[in-house]
């Protein structure tokens, strides 16, 4: 009897023995599998890590800021703005004349007044078939009626070495004043000795008119 049951109970350890070996394999070959996915991702976050670190830097945009101006630059500035005068002609003063025998016609349209600087912003027309090889410049000056002294153009800013037929030239004829000179009115000469216009630039009022002079 006692024979008996020794065999039933081993016969009862046995299938437990091996049920519980079971579950220990399906829990390890688990356990390692998921270790396995573990180590998969990290390797792919690392990865993507190194990818990251390793791509182009996003294009920088430097902007350079211009340098603030000077105190004198500033100063300098304002004081021309503060002196400047300007007389817009409108519609242009349009001059008809004869200059070395040859038909011209002269457009001023503006006048800039700096302390003693004064320019003339002009437009030259040949009326004539022949170019006409004379420094432009000749034909203005700035009169004094008290003393009768003239002053002729400082500098001249534009093409007006020569004029070609039917050929149109522009821009700046300058003067610079002498102390002397009336400041505020200034009367310019167009022309030569022979046919000239002469017109008066009030400063004060921004004005102008043409007059005749004796």
């Amino acid at each position: 009897m006692k024979k008996k049951n020794f065999y039933q109970f081993i016969y009862f350890l046995v299938p437990l023995f091996l049920l519980i070996g079971v579950a220990f394999l399906f829990l390890f070959l688990k356990i390692n599998s998921l270790k396995n996915q573990l180590a998969s991702m990290q390797k792919t976050q690392i990865s993507q890590t190194i990818k990251e670190d390793n791509s182009p830097p996003e294009s920088i945009v430097i902007v350079k800021t211009p340098p603030a101006p000077t105190s004198t630059e500033t100063s300098s500035a304002t004081e021309n703005n503060e002196n400047k005068k300007e007389i817009f002609l409108s519609p242009f003063l349009s001059l008809s004349l004869s200059f070395k025998s040859f038909p011209l016609t002269v457009n001023i349209s503006k006048a800039t007044k700096v302390k003693n600087e004064v320019d003339f912003q002009i437009q030259i027309t040949n009326e004539k078939e022949e170019p006409l090889n004379y420094e432009i410049s000749d034909l203005f000056h700035i009169l004094d009626l008290e003393s009768g002294e003239t002053i002729t153009p400082q500098e001249t800013k534009g093409e007006f070495g020569s004029l070609p037929f039917f050929g149109v030239n522009e821009g700046l004829i300058i003067f610079n004043l002498p102390v002397s000179f009336d400041q505020e009115k200034i009367i310019l000469q167009v022309g030569d000795e022979n046919d000239s216009h002469f017109i008066e630039f009030n400063f004060t009022d921004s004005s102008y008119k043409e007059i005749d002079v004796g």
